[in-house]
């Protein structure tokens, strides 16, 4: 595989792109999510999500280390042959561009509500995908120097949002922790947080892109570090919403993360709307979780069908996406329909990294792990 000076990035470069498409859509609805199955021990779900994620960073890096020159198209044809390796990367491109039409779906419904109410949905479509263009093949290093710009808007905004809300909250409604869980409860509720961790397969495209081998030797530490900073976000984010609403409230608050900020009673008026600045950082995050995807499923395409031009493939993505957003029938049928192809695909990222790891040990493949 050839790499050029433009598509070459750092191992924290790596962790931006993972962490930035893992913050999304999830952070307005999985407090509600998980509250619904566990009640107040929703949070404890969003933990146990992150570590089976943190399984899927550990597969994804060793198998990145073993083939460091290698993508997952690669390194997954080699080991089970082209048929079945060509399947296995046509099923992470098939969920990137779901994700990615979703968090269009989603920025539209949102737009509608609070900012552009009369703006068809067809231009605000169009205008939410054109903003891609700028990165279309300008390079991976490009895409990523853009998205630590907006990583650290959000990181802030979303963290002084959190902290000026937690003051508001009763933590009584947190108690008893861990009591009262029911096991089928509490996994339904695992599956519900699944959605949020989702991408650390990125790994497997992006990995031989990291510029140096000793970076590559110390990723996996780095890569850790983004889900426990997503856990992290998203278990205090929760906890939060349960002290404020309280568990009975929050299973019937379909964003209940909007519904904090909008509750928030500032004792000085900085702003009209304190939720504004939280829609809007949204707006960015889902962004960048749309052009990351987008990014990745044109090299997955180029590779696998060995093109020369990745623009052939961004003629297919793009009008694909469009079509598949206009085509929605309403936020909940497409929040349903999310959930159940994300829950499949998450035990997917697991498993096909497992399989592959495996394979590789039985028929010698790969380079030696220095430990």
């Amino acid at each position: 595989m050839r790499i050029n000076d433009n598509d070459q990035i750092t191992s924290w470069g790596l962790m931006i792109l993972i962490f930035s498409y893992m913050v999304g859509f999830g952070i307005l609805r999985l407090p509600h999510t998980v509250v619904k199955f566990a009640g107040h021990n929703g949070w404890l779900a969003i933990i146990a999500a992150g570590g089976i994620a943190a399984l899927g960073i550990y597969l994804y890096t060793y198998l990145g280390q073993m083939f460091p020159e290698k993508t997952f198209i690669s390194y997954s044809r080699e080991l089970v042959g082209p048929l079945f390796g060509g399947i296995l990367v046509l099923i992470l491109v098939g969920n990137w561009l779901i994700v990615a039409s979703y968090e269009v779906w989603a920025t539209i419904e949102f737009s509608r509500v609070y900012l552009l109410k009369r703006t068809p949905d067809a231009l605000l479509a169009f205008g939410v995908i054109i903003l891609f263009i700028p990165f279309l093949r300008s390079g991976i290093e490009p895409l990523t120097r853009s998205v630590s710009i907006i990583f650290v808007i959000t990181t802030g905004i979303i963290f002084s949002l959190i902290i000026t809300a937690a003051f508001w909250g009763d933590y009584t409604q947190i108690q008893p922790i861990g009591q009262f869980i029911e096991f089928k409860s509490f996994i339904k509720a695992i599956r519900g947080a699944s959605l949020p961790f989702l991408g650390f397969e990125l790994i497997g495209i992006f990995f031989p892109y990291v510029n140096h081998k000793n970076h590559k030797k110390r990723i996996f530490k780095k890569n850790l570090l983004v889900v426990a900073f997503v856990i992290t976000l998203y278990t205090v984010l929760t906890i939060v919403c349960i002290a404020y609403f309280g568990a009975g409230e929050m299973s019937y608050l379909t964003w209940p993360t909007v519904a904090l900020f909008r509750s928030i009673d500032m004792p000085i008026k900085i702003l009209e709307r304190i939720e504004m600045p939280f829609i809007g950082i949204w707006v960015l995050a889902a962004f960048t979780t749309f052009a990351i995807g987008i990014e990745a499923s044109i090299i997955a395409l180029t590779e696998l069908f060995k093109f020369r031009e990745m623009k052939f493939w961004v003629v297919i993505i793009i009008p694909f996406i469009f079509i598949m957003v206009l085509l929605r029938e309403n936020i909940v049928v497409g929040i349903k329909l999310t959930k159940k192809l994300t829950e499949i695909f998450f035990a997917y990222a697991i498993v096909v990294p497992l399989f592959l790891l495996l394979v590789a040990k039985i028929r010698g493949k790969g380079q030696k792990i220095d430990n």
